[in-house]
């Protein structure tokens, strides 16, 4: 399902009751919603894109999902000089929305120095 059969559901979707009132509409996907479906696609067919989300996911998990971790990352931001990145969070990837993902690829970007001295001391202490 990609979302849109509410829209376009033949037996109760909203374009039988448009038909009942309109009845040469045709029904048609937003542009936004096929654009995302075209990304979400491509996403999932080349492996490095795929695999480079998957990281993003896997340190979303390990420093922000926690329940511990959570705060020791935020020392780690601390004590970083860049006060833009003190003031980012690491996202979650979203499924559906293509935006959330831009947001998490920005975060680790924009951290990427603070994610580093984190792997290195968590490795270091094995929390």
């Amino acid at each position: 399902m990609d979302g849109a059969s509410n829209m376009s559901g033949k037996e109760r979707g909203l374009s039988t009751r448009i038909k009942e009132v309109a009845p040469k509409a045709i029904y048609v996907h937003c542009y936004g919603h096929v654009l995302n479906l075209a990304l979400q696609d491509t996403m999932s067919t080349l492996e490095p894109l795929r695999n480079a989300l998957g990281v993003i996911q896997s340190l979303y998990n390990l420093l922000e999902a926690s329940s511990k971790r959570p705060a020791f990352f935020e020392k780690v931001k601390a004590q970083q000089e860049d006060e833009h990145a003190q003031k980012l969070t690491l996202k979650s990837l979203s499924v559906t929305r293509w935006s959330c993902r831009y947001d998490a690829v920005k975060a680790v970007i924009n951290q990427l120095s603070s994610i580093m001295k984190a792997l290195v001391t968590l490795s270091e202490e094995r929390c």
